[in-house]
Order: C-alpha cells, then structure tokens, then sequence
C-alpha cells in the first residue's frame, strides 16, 4: 500500500508513457539507420514498407515446441519463446525495483554497437 506500483491510474499513465518513449526511441534507431517513417521525398512509409522494416531489424521468436529455421538472413537475432519470455521477466523486474540489467551479446564487436554510441 502506499507505493506507485499500487496505484491503476498512475501505473497505466506510465506505462502509456513509457510505451511512447520506446516508440520514439525505436523511431530514432530506424531514422539513424537508414529506414526512418517519413521518407526523403516527403512521404510516410507505407504499412507493407512498415511491417518489411520489422522483419529486417526484429527480433525472430520461435515457438517453443518446434524450433523452424528462418527461410533466410532476415531479423537481427534469434530468440526461442522462453528466451524472450524470460528478457520481458528481467526487463520488467528491473524496471520495477529499479534495479541494474545486465546482457551479454557474442559475435564480432560491431554486434555489440561499438562506435554506435548506445
């Protein structure tokens, strides 16, 4: 009783905020890359341009009984379902009780972003 995590209104408030910050975030990662919304002609990306973007740079979940083999390079990385559950679960809990989140990313360093300045 008596914390910000009780409170329905505040906590939906802020989740809607916080949603609009991960989509301007997410926005400004694309923009930074090459595949911004507003093209340079003026123009909005269409929504089959729109949902080509999220298959390119996404994330590919497989389904937790059958792992399917993508039918070619496309997302940014692998997770199973219980892999992305279990990201949701920390980033979650971190945020909450405000704690630290830590990840570790193998591969050459540019999987890491180095020089990206994140």
């Amino acid at each position: 009783p008596g914390s910000w995590q009780t409170d329905e209104e505040y906590v939906s408030r802020f989740l809607k905020e916080a949603n609009a910050l991960v989509d301007r975030v997410t926005e400004g990662i694309y923009a930074e890359y090459g595949f911004p919304l507003k093209k340079s002609d003026g123009s909005q990306l269409t929504a089959d341009e729109i949902e080509e973007r999220k298959k390119v740079w996404g994330p590919i979940v497989t389904p937790r009984v059958e792992r399917q083999q993508p039918a070619g390079p496309i997302g940014v990385a692998e997770l199973s379902q219980a892999a992305m559950d279990g990201l949701v679960r920390k980033l979650l809990h971190a945020l909450i009780t405000n704690d630290e989140f830590y990840f570790v990313l193998g591969g050459h360093s540019a999987a890491a972003g180095h020089g990206n300045h994140f």
